[in-house]
């Protein structure tokens, strides 16, 4: 868990690690899937075993709106939703993307939001909050000196929580 203002990362250790942990990477809005597949190739190359996560599932609704004009863009639980107004009675279309975190099979999920740069670690079972990883990726970082620093971050959170962390070599 990350705690202040510094560039120290200190974490807290709230629960041992089963024998064979698993991970899933679930983006928390429709823009962060190619960020997730990112986060996804870190995992690996330090050796940890990812499960896919279940594909998402949509919702769509149709609610009023009062008084809109144009399109609509609803934030709604931290997601981007779209939606289209019909002008003549008000009632808007929004359709919601989730993932339904019941039908997971890992023991641990990385939820990620690319916008606010953080990689939010959960326990599946209780969705207990491990740790919180905020990626500093400056724009002054060359784009692999980035990805490194990512796949730091997480490695130390992991090997803090107690996960064996190995380096593989991606070609």
């Amino acid at each position: 868990m990350m705690l202040g203002c510094s560039r120290n990362v200190e974490y807290v250790v709230w629960k041992d690690v089963p024998n064979d942990p698993s991970i899933t990477v679930i983006p928390e809005t429709i823009s962060d899937i190619a960020y997730s597949r990112k986060i996804e190739k870190d995992l690996i190359r330090i050796g940890q075993r990812v499960l896919a996560a279940p594909p998402a599932k949509n919702l769509a609704r149709t609610e009023s709106m009062g008084e809109t004009k144009g399109g609509l863009k609803a934030k709604i639980d931290d997601g981007e939703y779209q939606g289209k107004v019909n002008n003549d009675d008000n009632r808007n279309e929004i359709t919601e993307t989730y993932y339904n975190v019941a039908e997971l099979k890992s023991t641990h999920v990385m939820y990620v939001n690319y916008r606010n740069k953080q990689l939010r670690f959960v326990e599946n079972a209780g969705q207990q909050v491990l740790g919180i990883i905020e990626v500093t990726e400056s724009s002054g970082l060359l784009r692999g000196e980035a990805d490194d620093n990512r796949q730091k971050s997480i490695a130390e959170l992991l090997r803090e929580l107690g996960f064996a962390i190995r380096e593989i070599k991606i070609k």
